[in-house]
């Protein structure tokens, strides 16, 4: 049982690290697994579940164990279904086809050799790693865990370590908050810059249209006027002729 003062702080380091690779991946976490494919592809070799020696079985533990290495991120996921075929072959002796018979079996689903040996190789090194030791943590005299009064020396080398690589994934500021204030900063400051380089910016030449506009609201338009011109000429044209009548 680990001591809740460290469970609490490993917790959080947990948590942090999930969320840095999260947004490394962009969030993509869907991966096509090979489970799928992994059947598929020993019942078109001719094996069948229970009379296969446990070779169906074996590929499918090695298909969910395969999640626990990069396997699933780094290659597809037919070459992950044929390297847990092969290898649980070979683990259980049971014969597959060999290049003497004919085209490589693997050749087949889309899988080159290479793939296959260098996926066989990541599977079995989880297998092959050294076992995780667990700590032991003596319980204290009434029954309850003890618990650290201050953290060792160990424990803060650790924590120095996890802020300095957070500091430098992390921008400026070390924290989401301050990234965003810095990108508004940027925004402010690239607004202003765009208002001065517009008021430097020569502006056209702009008929001044305020005088016309006025006249047209009391209605003295020019083609208002003209019209009133003509008007009055014709009626000059008139009085002229009922002078020459008299």
């Amino acid at each position: 049982v680990m001591d809740p003062w460290r469970y609490d702080r490993a917790r959080a380091a947990l948590v942090a690290d999930e969320q840095w690779l999260l947004r490394e991946l962009g969030f993509m976490a869907i991966v096509e697994h090979p489970h799928k494919l992994v059947l598929s592809i020993a019942g078109i070799m001719g094996f069948k579940n229970g009379e296969d020696g446990g070779l169906m079985q074996c590929a499918w533990a090695l298909a969910n164990d395969a999640l626990r290495t990069r396997l699933t991120v780094t290659r597809p996921a037919n070459v992950v279904a044929v390297a847990a075929i092969a290898l649980a072959a070979r683990r259980l002796s049971v014969p597959l086809p060999t290049e003497e018979e004919g085209a490589p079996w693997w050749e087949a689903f889309g899988c080159s050799k290479d793939d296959m040996t260098d996926a066989m190789r990541v599977m079995q090194g989880v297998y092959d790693a050294p076992r995780v030791p667990y700590e032991v943590i003596a319980a204290a005299a009434g029954g309850g865990m003890t618990r650290p009064s201050a953290p060792s020396a160990e424990d803060k080398a650790r924590e120095a370590a996890m802020r300095a690589a957070k500091a430098a994934r992390l921008p400026a500021g070390g924290s989401a908050a301050a990234e965003v204030a810095a990108k508004a900063k940027a925004a402010a400051r690239l607004a202003a810059l765009n208002a001065r380089l517009k008021k430097r910016q020569p502006q056209p030449d702009v008929p001044d249209v305020s005088a016309a506009s006025k006249d047209t609201q009391r209605g003295r338009s020019p083609q208002l006027e003209r019209e009133r011109e003509r008007e009055r000429e014709r009626e000059r044209e008139r009085e002229r002729e009922r002078e020459r009548e008299r």
